[in-house]
């Protein structure tokens, strides 16, 4: 995989902005005004500076996060005030549109701010700070000095840890020349690379690995030159081989594995949704020199002994992937106390995620897979290695559903996982699932002052009884409401998030019968420091 992520929201913000008119007058139906008007009296509100000064003209827009539509946009005045009213309760994403003008650093929750609203509320004070933004350009040139025509420039925020994040700059071709020019970039470290399709990836100042990229500084308002030489083609080359079934010694059609790079010129690279023939052959082209860890993918029936080939100056054939018949776990899903089919027809929608801890970890990493649920709740598990099984369901909270217990044989096993052994064979696991539909609801009071909104705001329920039971997180809205669905009955324990140093603690409400009081948690949003002793 390729180590420079690109992200689909910035991207995708950025033609919004640019079809604003057009998505806009989309946006005017008569069936999108009516519920408007049913919904009336939503307020999303702040002011925009600009190197610490208002700054005026500044179109701010709002997005409805479900599917990124603006729905609704505003112009600073010239006290950098915006103001967009009437709008239905929901969850957006509000950001300013100003090109040349950026947050003061990569951050990318400082120029686009994740907004919930409720029926009535407002949103005051969902405010942004913007500096001019800088520029990095160059020329990029072949290994003989020619001008590389057409490639792609990235560009990528360096946290001051000195880690990559996964927001990353998207740039610019380079022209005729093998110019590029990125413009508008938060002031920061970067790291600058060209993503050639026939040269080698190549980072600023002409290092082939991005661990060894020089940074690049640069401040609000100025103009870096950074030119990169890229390095020569890479050579690449196709292995050959077949998978083999190791008590059978034959060929096994139809078996998925997948590649790791984990030595040489293109270390992490990754490949998955391979698959031998209907022969148990299996080639892999495009690989450069170094050494590739093969193991098979979540195959039902097989797993694979370590395997580990070199690519060094040519192609190679005759490999093979020996395959294991592994443990077999089957069983099926019950919702205790429940039989409303209204409930238990939703089983098949659910995924068991499984993962088996090996007892050899070195030669078998621990992997991670998703199972769908099959109608009436049974699931099938194969190709396991020997260790330890654990077994969850994705959506744990939402859904209503939670695990209660994982029975063989009448016994527990959630807390230890299962025991697999070689070729193990164990029939009738009870998945056994609790079914939540209380809910609890509140709201936080501040005392003085409004709930930051710089950052979105959660709150999580956990079962005092059992607390590595946690519902899924809610969020807070910018009112202060909350609810918190999928709830079981018992008494639970309320966290906030990003609520600062002053953050509510030991909360405690209790459902019963699917209800429970409506919570007014107490919050000062601005302490009173601590006296020194």
């Amino acid at each position: 995989m390729d180590p420079l992520v690109r992200p689909s929201i910035p991207a995708t913000l950025l033609i919004c902005c640019l079809l604003i008119p057009a998505c806009w007058a989309a946006a005017q139906s008569p069936a999108a005004d009516a519920d408007r008007q049913k919904h009336q009296g939503c307020t999303i509100s702040g002011k925009v500076f600009l190197a610490g000064k208002v700054a005026s003209g500044v179109t701010v827009v709002v997005f409805r996060r479900e599917d990124f539509i603006p729905i609704a946009r505003a112009r600073t005045d010239e006290t950098g005030h915006y103001e967009m009213t009437g709008l239905a309760g929901g969850e957006y994403d509000v950001t300013p549109f100003a090109p040349v003008f950026v947050p003061p650093n990569p951050t990318p929750s400082l120029s686009n701010k994740s907004i919930v609203i409720r029926d009535g509320e407002a949103a005051d004070g969902v405010n942004f700070e913007l500096v001019r933004g800088a520029v990095i350009t160059g020329r990029i040139t072949r290994p003989d000095g020619q001008p590389l025509i057409g490639e792609n420039i990235y560009i990528r925020p360096i946290p001051d840890n000195g880690s990559f994040s996964l927001a990353s700059q998207p740039g610019t071709q380079t022209d005729d020349r093998g110019v590029y020019r990125v413009y508008g970039l938060p002031p920061g470290k970067y790291s600058v690379g060209v993503l050639g399709s026939h040269f080698r990836h190549t980072y600023y100042p002409g290092v082939t690995e991005l661990a060894r990229a020089t940074p690049v500084e640069i401040e609000a308002g100025s103009e870096t030159n950074i030119d990169i030489a890229v390095a020569a083609p890479v050579v690449r080359y196709a292995v050959v081989g077949r998978a083999i079934d190791t008590e059978a010694h034959q060929p096994v059609p139809n078996a998925r594995f997948e590649f790791k790079c984990v030595e040489g010129e293109e270390v992490g690279l990754t490949g998955s949704g391979y698959q031998t023939d209907s022969n148990g052959a299996f080639r892999i082209d495009g690989l450069a020199s170094g050494r590739y860890r093969v193991s098979a993918d979540f195959n039902h029936d097989y797993y694979s002994d370590p395997f580990v080939f070199e690519v060094s100056d040519q192609d190679l054939s005759g490999l093979e992937l020996k395959l294991n018949h592994g443990a077999v776990v089957s069983g099926i899903a019950v919702v205790e106390g429940v039989d409303q089919p209204e409930v238990t027809s939703h089983l098949a929608d659910l995924s068991l995620n499984f993962s088996v801890q090996p007892s050899d970890p070195v030669a078998y990493p621990a992997k991670s897979y998703f199972l769908q649920l099959a109608p009436g709740g049974t699931f099938r598990i194969g190709g396991l290695p020997p260790g330890l099984l654990g077994l969850g369901l994705s959506g744990n909270g939402t859904s209503g559903f939670s695990i209660a217990r994982i029975e063989v044989n009448g016994i527990d096993h959630r807390a230890d996982g299962i025991r697999l052994g070689d070729q193990t064979q164990i029939t009738g696991v009870r998945l056994v699932l609790r079914y939540g539909s209380g809910a609890i609801r509140g709201q936080i009071k501040t005392n003085g002052g409004s709930l930051p909104l710089d950052t979105p705001l959660y709150v999580v329920a956990v079962l005092v009884s059992e607390a590595r039971w946690r519902s899924d997180m809610s969020r807070i809205s910018a009112g202060g409401m909350f609810e918190i669905g999928g709830l079981i009955d018992g008494e639970y324990q309320l966290e906030f998030y990003n609520l600062g140093r002053n953050t509510p603690r030991g909360v405690k409400v209790t459902v019963t019968n699917g209800e429970a009081p409506f919570s007014i948690v107490n919050f000062n949003p601005n302490p009173q420091p601590e006296q020194q002793k």
